[in-house]
C-alpha cells in the first residue's frame, strides 16, 4: 500500500505548552509521547529535556515535572481533546502524527496520509487556525508505480526570479529549437544579459536543489 509522508512547521505555536517549553531550553525537544485514557476527554503529553544543574525547571505552569534521571527532566501536561491545538486540528483529519518536535516556539510535525489532497486539506486547516504554516517535505512511500515525488517550494524564489524564469519559459528559451536566446529574454525583461543570467542561475539552483538531493 502506498502513502504520503509529509512534514511541516507551524511557526507560531506558542499556544502549545510544548512549543512554549522549547523557548526555555537549548536545542529542540524531540522526545515527545502522547496518550489518552479510556473514557477521558483529555490527552496527556510527556517530553524530555536536559536538566541544567542550576535550573529550577520550566516556568510554564501548564507543565509539571514528573521525575528526573541521568541529567534529564521529564515533564507532562494535559490538554482537553477539543482545545484547538495543532495536534487536535490534524487529528480531525484521521491522519496519524508520526513524530513531533518543538524548537524556539515552533512545532515540526511528521504525518502519514493516503493522498496529496489530504495533505492540502490539513495544511489549509492549520493555516486557517494558526496562519504561519509551511509544508517542508512531501514523499510518496511504497509506491508500486515507480513515481518519485519531491516538493518544490516556489516561495523560495524572489518575485524577480519568478518573473525571469516565467518569461524565459513563455518565450521558449528552454526549448532546444525555439531560436530564443538569453539576449532576447533579457531585452524583453528590460535588463542586461548578465543580470538575466544571474537571476536565472539563482532560480534554477533553488528549483533543482530539492529535485537532485538524496
Amino acid at each position: 500500500m502506498s502513502g504520503i509522508r509529509a512534514s511541516f512547521v507551524v511557526g507560531d505555536a506558542m499556544g502549545c505548552p510544548l512549543a512554549r517549553a522549547s523557548t526555555e531550553v537549548d536545542g529542540p525537544i524531540d522526545d515527545v509521547s502522547r496518550s489518552s485514557q479510556v473514557g477521558s476527554d483529555a490527552i496527556f503529553e510527556e517530553f524530555e529535556v536536559a536538566s541544567p544543574g542550576d535550573s529550577d525547571g520550566l516556568s510554564d505552569e501548564d507543565v509539571r515535572k514528573v521525575f528526573s534521571v541521568d541529567g534529564v527532566d521529564v515533564y507532562r501536561f494535559e490538554r482537553e481533546t477539543a482545545d484547538g491545538c495543532v495536534c487536535e486540528v490534524i487529528e480531525r483529519s484521521e491522519n496519524p502524527i508520526s513524530s513531533i518536535r518543538a524548537e524556539n516556539g515552533s512545532l515540526y510535525l511528521w504525518l502519514y496520509a493516503s493522498d496529496v489532497e489530504s495533505i492540502r486539506s490539513i495544511v489549509a486547516d492549520l493555516q486557517a487556525e494558526f496562519g504561519d504554516v509551511q509544508l517542508r517535505h512531501l514523499v510518496r512511500e511504497n509506491d508500486e508505480s515507480g513515481d518519485d515525488y519531491v516538493l518544490v517550494n516556489r516561495n523560495h524564489l524572489t518575485e524577480r526570479q519568478r518573473e525571469v524564469i516565467r518569461t524565459a519559459f513563455a518565450m521558449g528559451y528552454f526549448d532546444y529549437d525555439s531560436g530564443t536566446n538569453a539576449g532576447d529574454v533579457a531585452e524583453a525583461l528590460g535588463i542586461s544579459h548578465s543580470t538575466f543570467a544571474e537571476h536565472l542561475a539563482a532560480a534554477q539552483t533553488k528549483l533543482l536543489e530539492p529535485i537532485l538531493s538524496d
